[in-house]
């Protein structure tokens, strides 16, 4: 029998749990908690985003500026795999104001892989800010279309090895740059976002 994932909305700490121990550690007398099981990650996670994607939708429209000056960049990140070679790629699309550059690589670590384009997405964060800070940049705007690239820094609970070394690594580097993520939707029409999109899967060598 397939184990059910639990996706905690509203409790302790919001994210995946793989027990009900742990999910009812997590909602048990919390007030007003909102949680349910899933058969796959892919459900639970859409059901975590439905919130917090309206949640950044309104603050990028009364919060979030996106700025382009000698201080301050922005860079549209994605993510994709390949089912067939058992690796992932990273887009980015890099915007400083004077050029608009792009890169993209491929991931081949195998216990990465299991999270699928996910993994991909991860490291064009990653990347971003470290072009950023190569290039001395005080504040960096990431623009991504999977909501766990802000959730897992802002909260949400990281379930393996990779999103908490995530965590940690951009913890760390906002010591030194300010990281601003900014949600926009996947396959829009956004000029940038389908760019990332396309690098991706360049680099995941899809085509």
């Amino acid at each position: 029998m397939a184990k059910k994932i639990y996706a905690v909305k509203v409790g302790k700490t919001p994210g995946k749990y793989y027990s009900w121990e742990e999910c009812k550690n997590q909602v048990d007398k919390f007030p007003n908690a909102k949680y349910k099981s899933f058969k796959t990650e892919a459900e639970a996670d859409e059901y975590l985003s439905s919130d917090l994607n309206n949640k950044e939708k309104t603050e990028s429209k009364k919060d979030v500026k996106v700025e382009i000056n000698e201080d301050s960049c922005v860079a549209y990140v994605d993510g994709s795999y390949n089912r067939t070679l058992n690796i992932y790629g990273y887009g980015i699309v890099f915007l400083d104001g004077k050029s608009e550059r792009q890169y993209y690589g491929t991931g081949e670590d195998k216990e990465a892989a299991k999270m699928e384009n996910v993994a991909g997405e991860i490291l064009a964060a990653q990347k971003a800010v470290d072009i950023a800070l190569d290039e001395g940049f005080s504040k960096i705007t990431i623009c991504h279309d999977y909501t766990g690239i802000a959730g897992w820094v802002n909260g949400w609970k990281r379930n393996n090895e990779h999103t908490e070394a995530y965590k940690e690594i951009m913890s760390e580097k906002s010591a030194y740059i300010d990281i601003v993520f900014q949600k926009v939707d996947a396959h829009s029409g956004d000029k940038y976002n389908e760019m990332a999109d396309k690098l991706a899967k360049k680099g995941a060598k899809i085509c």
